[in-house]
């Protein structure tokens, strides 16, 4: 996984683009540790950024599909496989929270390289669109580790609009199950 950080994080350096890390790596840094395979990130790129991108992906070993280009155009999840095990994830933001998370980013130390990691609220409010087994324990996590600390208020809205935006409203059915927990 070091090396997966290492090469994705020269090439975000090297094209300043700015960028937030989700799913498992920030659930496991703000609430129990766990095994990931991927490190999530959403970034921000301007459209004739992204054909540069995707070329320092592949100088640095990622396996690039030629169909990226066009499917991160559209915002989708791109999945870019490293080795057998290791891949990184990336989408382009496109929703409010995306712009949230990223201004509110903590930086932190992974393999003593600076990355910016959501906040606890932010990986929260990611984790409530899937919600699934592991996204339910990871919040599980978070708030044994941090319910004093937690902006419930925050992650409500944000949910929210989420929803909003995006027009999945079990999204706050979601919310309402984590609201119960809190």
């Amino acid at each position: 996984m070091e090396e997966v950080v290492r090469s994705l994080h020269s090439a975000l350096k090297l094209l300043n683009i700015n960028y937030v890390i989700v799913g498992g790596i920030p659930a496991s840094i703000w609430g129990k540790p766990r095994t990931t395979l991927d490190v999530d990130i959403v970034i921000v790129i301007p459209g004739e950024k992204i054909g540069l991108l995707l070329n320092e992906l592949s100088n640095r070993g990622f396996r690039v599909k030629p169909t990226a280009f066009q499917k991160l155009s559209q915002f989708k999840v791109i999945k870019f496989p490293y080795s057998a095990l290791f891949s990184v994830d990336i989408r382009i933001a496109k929703y409010e929270i995306d712009s949230q998370a990223i201004s509110r980013a903590k930086e932190i130390k992974l393999f003593d390289i600076d990355m910016k990691i959501a906040s606890r609220e932010d990986t929260i409010v990611y984790k409530l669109v899937r919600f699934n087994n592991q996204d339910k324990a990871d919040i599980e996590n978070i708030l044994l580790r941090n319910k004093k600390k937690l902006n419930v208020e925050y992650i409500a809205k944000s949910t929210q609009g989420l929803a909003k935006e995006t027009k999945y409203s079990k999204i706050l059915d979601n919310l309402s199950e984590f609201l119960s927990w809190t």
